[in-house]
């Protein structure tokens, strides 16, 4: 949950950024900021149908911290624009991947390891760690852009969420190990 809470936020302050630090016209930020979802609307289909015939949910989401992570880092490091320009596409593209890999398999985790009277209360406390997440995040981002000059801020902003995709990439890495040194490996089966 811990990647969610870099994604919103992001996409919470892309069209500012997207003005700001490239100096985007409204509507061509409104544009960009929509193509997370769009990736998404066609990418998490495929990952949701692959994770329940192979399996590979906790890989799968592991891929998807990674898109994050590198999406981040490559906008945090592009120069602010004079004149319009795209290079946040590739930051943006990265995170509509990012998103379409984990968003297709990290819900299909929880009734995996709970038993069939506690998946709703599984939900519920997961749904509960996220939104507490993004309760916290956005202040904290909108904070470092406020306070913080390189890049309007946003320099700032994009480390704040590498630092949480680091934490995400090593929780979930550390979630695969003990899966399969403790548990046979059952979130990473197919659905029978």
């Amino acid at each position: 949950m811990i990647v969610y809470s870099s994604f919103v936020p992001y996409i919470m302050s892309c069209s500012d950024l997207l003005q700001t630090k490239y100096k985007m016209s409204e509507v061509k930020s409104a544009t960009f900021f929509g193509i997370p979802y769009e990736v998404g609307i066609i990418g998490l289909p495929p990952v949701g149908l692959y994770a329940d015939k192979h399996g590979h949910r906790t890989i799968i989401a592991i891929i998807g911290s990674i898109f994050f992570l590198a999406a981040f880092t490559v906008s945090a490091f592009l120069p602010t624009c004079d004149d319009s320009c795209n290079q946040e596409l590739i930051p943006i593209v990265l995170i509509g991947l990012g998103y379409s890999t984990y968003a297709g398999v990290i819900w299909g985790l929880i009734p995996l390891v709970v038993t069939e009277k506690q998946v709703g209360t599984a939900f519920g406390i997961g749904m509960s760690f996220m939104n507490i997440g993004m309760a916290i995040t956005p202040e904290v981002g909108g904070y470092i852009v406020d306070n913080t000059t390189k890049d309007f801020g946003y320099f700032g902003q994009s480390v704040f969420f590498i630092a949480l995709n680091v934490a995400g990439l090593f929780l979930h890495c550390l979630i695969h190990y003990n899966d399969i040194t403790y548990f046979d490996g059952i979130l990473d089966k197919p659905y029978k």
